[in-house]
């Protein structure tokens, strides 16, 4: 096990140091579907690695969409690819699904073992949702870990709160209509530097999908918590190589003592601590998250690609 924490600030910074020699001009995007998901990918000729990234509850692609606009990574031919699931901004099932965190891990295995990703990397829900993937994977695999809940108390008292209301009928539907009048305020609590026009798009984005499905996705998030208990446990069996993200004290969630000990117990566990963000850190420090995809790929982007 190896525990990172501020050395990403440096790391981040010489990330910016080489993106801003480079020539600026937007990362080319194009939409795609894999396995019926749909997917935003970076137009990278001929890609060394592609990496998978995967939203949390109320996210989608759009989460990714500054991390996406990585000269760095591209130039040094890392392709990324942002999905919308089923049930993530505005996207439906195109077969019947129940929206449970292990059929999502059913079909992200079977993505997997086809587009033969070099990492996946998932936020919060599918964060959760990677923890069971890694279970039916062998050695050589790589995930990233962005803020996962490893135990029910990880989450926020607020989450927890909605998720018991979510069960009761008809009182269910009023709390997360609600929740959706109060949306900017919801996933401004995400964020470690709150500007309006993130905001905006991350409301927009999430507004998407409809009350009853994102109540019916919180449910299932739990309900697989309640059922497995201690998911720190999942990470220290893995054979694959593990990067276990989060913000500390700005994060969201909470990671327990306990849990650090047992993940330490994995010698294919990296801990690391994203400095200067919130929940949401992909969007609060687009440049440690970019240094340390690179890092997992060893990828050195601070000297010029080939």
């Amino acid at each position: 096990m190896k525990h990172f924490k501020l050395v990403f600030i440096g790391l981040a910074i010489s990330a910016i140091s080489w993106g801003m020699g480079a020539t600026m001009k937007p990362v080319e995007i194009q939409s795609d579907r894999i396995d019926g998901w749909y997917v935003q990918r970076t137009v990278v000729p001929h890609p060394k690695y592609r990496v998978l990234l995967l939203p949390g509850l109320l996210g989608g692609a759009a989460d990714y969409s500054l991390l996406m606009q990585s000269q760095d990574l591209a130039s040094h031919g890392i392709q990324l690819v942002a999905a919308d699931p089923p049930g993530f901004a505005g996207q439906t099932a195109t077969a019947p699904f129940d929206y449970s965190i292990n059929s999502f891990a059913n079909v992200l295995s079977d993505i997997e073992s086809k587009q033969n990703f070099d990492l996946m990397v998932g936020h919060s829900f599918f964060a959760n949702v990677l923890t069971e993937v890694m279970k039916c994977t062998g050695p050589g695999r790589k995930y990233l870990l962005l803020s996962p809940s490893l135990q029910y108390k990880s989450e926020p008292l607020a989450s927890r709160l909605l998720n018991s209301i979510s069960r009761v009928p008809i009182v269910g539907n009023i709390a997360w209509k609600i929740t959706y009048r109060a949306l900017d305020m919801v996933l401004a609590q995400g964020l470690a530097h709150q500007k309006p026009e993130i905001i905006e798009n991350l409301v927009r984005e999430a507004r998407k999908t409809p009350p009853d499905l994102e109540k019916r996705l919180m449910i299932e998030f739990y309900n697989h918590i309640e059922k497995n208990g201690d998911l720190a446990t999942a990470i220290r069996e893995t054979a694959s190589h593990v990067w276990f993200a989060w913000a500390g004290d700005r994060d969201a969630i909470t990671v327990f003592p306990n849990d650090i000990r047992t993940i330490e117990e994995n010698p294919n566990v990296t801990i690391v601590e994203i400095p200067d963000s919130g929940h949401l850190s992909m969007i609060d420090n687009v440049p440690a998250v970019e240094a340390l995809i690179a890092k997992i790929l060893d990828t050195n982007t601070n000297t010029p690609p080939d």
